[in-house]
């Protein structure tokens, strides 16, 4: 199993994306400057966990099926979707090299948990197991979460 944490409040892609107009007065969805922080944000801690990992001899980008649980801890009960909060984290494993891509392919299982706690601070714990080791974890059951 791999683990990351990114540390910060998670930024949404669909609720932080303003509508620009071009020179030809097309209208186009642009990238609000808080989602491009914490994008940039999430990239950079996420490559200098990838480069603590890589003393350890571990290949990226992983390109073989993974099961990946997100963890999100968030300090504030205001209601948000659960995919939305995990999009930018999930992008920048694919930005900083981890994985190679984010498809159904590479992660499949995703699982998302979501934790409210105003004594913390907010953070994604991301955990990749290659899908083998998943699959024993529920050798001795009678069905498989997928």
């Amino acid at each position: 199993m791999y683990q990351f944490i990114i540390y910060g409040v998670p930024v949404t892609k669909k609720n932080t994306r303003p509508i620009y107009i071009n020179k030809n007065n097309k209208r186009f969805i642009g990238k609000s400057k808080k989602l491009a922080d914490y994008e940039n944000e999430c990239y950079y801690q996420l490559l200098q966990q990838k480069q603590e990992l890589k003393i350890d001899n571990i290949a990226f980008p992983i390109s073989t099926r993974c099961a990946i649980t997100y963890k999100v801890y968030l300090n504030s009960s205001r209601a948000r979707d659960c995919t939305n909060l995990v999009e930018a984290a999930q992008d920048a494993l694919v930005k900083s090299g981890i994985i190679s891509d984010d498809n159904f392919n590479i992660l499949n299982p995703v699982m998302i948990l979501v934790s409210i706690d105003k004594a913390i601070n907010p953070h994604i714990q991301i955990d990749l197991i290659p899908y083998e080791d998943y699959v024993l974890q529920f050798a001795n059951s009678k069905s498989l979460p997928m």
